[in-house]
């Protein structure tokens, strides 16, 4: 036998010598049958994390500012821990930041939200003007019928 090898407690030779102390158990009870190398196995979620396609034609650089976006953080006010996007929490710092009386923070969210609401009123009005047109368009059709003497 040479001084690389040594003999455990069952006269079994060893490559090396193996000294058993915290972290090393004894080579009887190193893999206990039975046990799973990895006792709390995959987190869930793992495998079904959505991917972003930055194929032909994708913008890959707005998919990932997206997903960073809306990814959920955690927040604690006061008391109450709270999750939310990201994108929420910005706004919602922002919005304390005004508060205290940060000046760019204020000019910036009230810039945000007259562009927001002005945004909202034109679709809104657009979507009318539509409802409207679409209105007039089938009420003439109908009274065309009516003088054809078929059914509107």
């Amino acid at each position: 036998m040479s001084a690389a090898e040594d003999q455990d407690d069952k006269g079994e030779v060893l490559p090396v010598p193996y000294k058993v102390g915290y972290g090393r158990p004894p080579t009887e009870h190193r893999f206990r049958k039975g046990y799973s190398g990895n006792p709390r196995g995959r987190p869930r979620g793992a495998r079904n994390k959505p991917k972003i396609d930055t194929g032909i034609g994708m913008r890959g650089a707005e998919a990932y500012l997206r997903a960073e976006a809306y990814r959920m953080v955690t927040l604690r006010e006061g008391d109450n821990v709270i999750e939310l996007p990201a994108i929420q929490a910005v706004f919602r710092a922002m919005g304390v930041a005004a508060m205290k009386g940060n000046r760019f923070a204020q000019r910036t969210l009230a810039d945000m939200i007259t562009r927001v609401e002005h945004e909202d009123f034109t679709s809104r009005l657009d979507a009318f003007g539509k409802w409207a047109e679409y209105k007039h368009e089938w009420g003439e059709a109908i009274e065309r019928a009516k003088l054809a003497g078929r059914e509107p």
